[in-house]
Parts: C-alpha cells; structure tokens; sequence
C-alpha cells in the first residue's frame, strides 16, 4: 500500500510525538517535558543537538547540528518539525515512509480490533433463531429464561435437533461452532446428537489464521487508508 494513501492526520493524532521519541529506540536525557540526544543522522553535533519537546506551548522536534540565520537575525534549526518530521529525520527516510514505519509499528488498536474481531466473526455459524429460551422443560430443569438466553441454550422445535434442548458448542475465543442436542424424552435412542458441521468447523478455525496473524502491518494500514 502506497504512503499517500494513509490518512496522516489521523496517524498523528494516533501517534504522540512522545511515542514517536520512544519508537526511535535512542537514549535520551529528559529534563522537564525536553529530550536531548546526539542526532544519529547528522556527523557533527554534541550529544545534546536533537531536540524534542513533547509539553509546553511548542512541541516538536528540532536538530541544531545544523543551523542557519532566521529574518530576525537568530540562528534556527536546520531541521525541525512534528513527529512524522523527527522520524524521517531520523531515519532518513522520506515522510511518506515515515509514516509507514510509523503505522507498520503502532497500527490502530481501535480500527484493527474491529477489522480482526469481524474477521475471527465470519468463523462459525450462525446462532439458531427459532429456539425457546423459556420452553417448561428448562424450568423444570432449574435454568432461568434470562439466563438460558444469555447463553444461547434453548428448545427446538424444528430442524435436526427438534425435540431436544440445543446447548452451543463454542471455540475458546468464543466462535459458534455447533450444537449438541440433548433429548428430554426416554424414547429417544441417542440421549445427545451434535450438529453434522461440528467437526469441518473446527477443523476450518484451527487451520485459519490466529488473531495475531490477522494483524499484519498489511492489515495495520488498511487501518489509515483514507475513504
């Protein structure tokens, strides 16, 4: 995915100038809301020269190995600027590619748990509709209508399992995969039967991508792609 595509108004509201600092991985000397290192991207220069401020009025980074005259006389940094800025810089990367190691490091938590729980989502079947949570036999059984429905266990009246309670067979992310129908009649020869799928959908996740594999950088910067 391109770097013009991110939205980077976004990403900096998403990334700090304080997160950006600490992704950098150099060894700085904080006095107040002030960090001071040597600049790794400059020959020349203390170890005081790269600047970056992350309170007060005016945040932001500057690097004074190399200065030059302002309109009003005074020496100014060279280079300066926001966190995009100071990790491109750094980097000596270009900003767009900034951006992108920036997103490829940090993601978007809120964006990418959505994009990762709809995808862990479209595993597993859907919950029955037509079952009765508060059917005579479940409470004869002791169990609560509010309470069987927040657990999806019910009546069937219709389909494979009819006649039977329905208890939901979950993965342990919580993934639907099936039930098991119990019999509440003596006639019935098998006390218990399970869906036919029970197995091919178990089978399917354990083979599918895990959360963390689903969070790829790909993924993470989908999470700025601009719509």
């Amino acid at each position: 995915m391109s770097a013009d595509q991110i939205n980077f108004k976004e990403l900096k509201e998403h990334v700090s100038l304080h997160q950006a600092k600490d992704f950098l991985g150099l060894s700085w000397t904080q006095k107040g809301g002030e960090f001071r290192t040597k600049c790794p991207a400059c020959n020349r220069g203390d170890d005081r020269c790269l600047v970056v401020t992350v309170s007060g009025e005016k945040t932001g980074f500057s690097c004074w190995a190399s200065t030059h005259k302002g309109v009003d006389g005074k020496l100014k940094p060279e280079h300066s600027g926001d966190q995009l800025a100071l990790v491109a810089h750094v980097k000596q990367v270009t900003v767009r590619r900034a951006a992108e190691m920036l997103v490829d490091h940090f993601g978007n938590p809120k964006k990418l748990e959505r994009a990762v729980n709809q995808a862990l989502k479209d595993r597993g079947i859907a919950a029955l509709d037509h079952l009765e949570f508060d059917h005579k036999v479940l409470g004869l059984a002791g169990m609560p209508a509010d309470v069987c429905t927040a657990l999806g266990l019910g009546y069937s009246k219709r389909g494979p399992m009819a006649g039977r309670v329905c208890v939901p067979i979950r993965m342990d992310d919580g993934t639907l995969v099936g039930y098991c129908g119990l019999a509440i009649s003596p006639d019935e020869d098998v006390p218990f039967i399970f869906h036919k799928s029970v197995i091919e959908q178990v089978q399917a996740i354990l083979s599918s991508p895990k959360k963390d594999e689903i969070a790829t950088p790909e993924a993470k910067r989908a999470m700025f792609k601009v719509v």
